[in-house]
């Protein structure tokens, strides 16, 4: 969701927010929250980016371990937790209203077919989330208009930075952007330790070292392929099945680093080589460096083609936002704005089967 690919830009969007021309409203109206013009946020797509907001930041911090019910104890900068994610969800509904002034200015719409997609992207969050999200207070229609939201920010996006957009960027400039910053790898893991955690013997670990040892030797020496390799271990240990099963990864240059073995033996082979080695004592990892010019990458760029222009322009499409943010006048409905405590999101979860919402 742009939730996640704009928190790279979260403070540029808060320190610029502080210098808008706002005035807040005293209107009894609880169906809108923010205004421009004509042009409004619902609440019902104000209460959506609130939530998400507050989702992501609390997945992260429930995915390191720490203790969910210490989350809005944290501060952000010198902002409270709660503080914190109400400016955030409404600095992103004010670049929502930029964007749908934009959009007017060059007379674009999103697409039928963008449109379609998000709302079955919609309806597939909220059929596995129901349960969830009900709890959260947010509907299938609350869903419905933050993915239409995120249709329009793609939309102009790609009007932008597209293929024969003013700041185009061809899918072969992105194919070859992505063969330079990037390498191709096969991998999988074979434990080295029980189902329940313990490391197994000496000799069961080096029978197993022994055996994938074989396998570098058959790719290097004998011609045989990743997948015939692959075959062969799954019929002895069935986990391998689900390790980047029938087509190789894809790790960026600059995610290479020092201390990482991983990252730093694929970096490090030759193109159609393979490596064996022990990765933190648990697992014994096969990897072969593929040639990163392919059918599969011009297929995985294809495919990709937002999320890459996105990483190489977020930064400048962000900025542009912020620049007419900072230029338009809102009107603050306080009536809806003062009514929604991010924390009854934690509240709600703690009277929920489910611990985190997808997103």
């Amino acid at each position: 969701m742009k939730l996640v690919k704009r928190m790279a830009t979260l403070f540029l969007a808060l320190i610029l927010a502080v210098g808008m021309t706002s005035c807040s409203s005293g209107s009894n109206d609880t169906t809108w929250a923010i205004k421009s013009g004509d042009d409004v946020i619902s609440t019902e797509l104000y209460l959506s980016q609130l939530f998400f907001t507050f989702s992501s930041l609390y997945n992260d911090y429930y995915s390191y371990g720490y203790d969910p019910t210490s989350f809005f104890d944290q501060t952000v900068g010198e902002q409270a937790m709660s503080e914190y994610i109400i400016d955030y969800a409404q600095s992103t509904s004010k670049e929502s209203l930029a964007i749908r002034q934009w959009m007017r200015e060059l007379g674009i719409e999103t697409s039928a077919e963008e449109l379609e997609s998000n709302q079955k992207a919609a309806e597939q969050s909220y059929a596995t989330n129901a349960d969830y999200l009900t709890e959260m207070g947010i509907t299938r229609e609350h869903l419905l208009t933050y993915y239409e939201d995120d249709a329009a920010f793609r939309t102009l996006f790609n009007y932008i930075y597209g293929e024969g957009g003013e700041k185009g960027i061809s899918l072969d400039e992105l194919k070859n952007d992505f063969y330079e910053n990037n390498y191709r790898a096969e991998i999988f893991y074979v434990p080295l330790i029980d189902s329940s955690g313990n490391l197994l013997s000496e000799e069961e670990q080096q029978a197993i070292k022994d055996r994938v040892d074989g396998y570098v030797k058959e790719l290097n020496e004998e011609g045989a392929t990743f997948a015939s390799i692959r075959e062969k271990e799954v019929k002895i240990t069935p986990s391998v099945a689900t390790t980047m099963e029938d087509t190789a990864g894809y790790l960026s240059k600059d995610d290479v680093y020092e201390e990482d073995l991983l990252s730093t033996t694929i970096a490090n082979l030759e193109e159609g080589k393979a490596a064996a080695f022990t990765y933190n004592e648990d697992y014994y990892i096969l990897t072969q460096k593929m040639p990163i010019r392919s059918t599969e990458t011009d297929k995985h760029v294809t495919d990709q083609q937002f999320s890459l222009r996105y990483s190489m322009m977020s930064e400048d499409y962000l900025a542009a936002i912020d620049a007419r943010v900072a230029g338009m006048k809102f009107d603050l409905n306080d009536a809806v704005l003062k009514k929604y405590d991010p924390k009854t999101f934690v509240e709600g979860i703690s009277g929920s089967s489910s611990t985190t919402a997808s997103n």
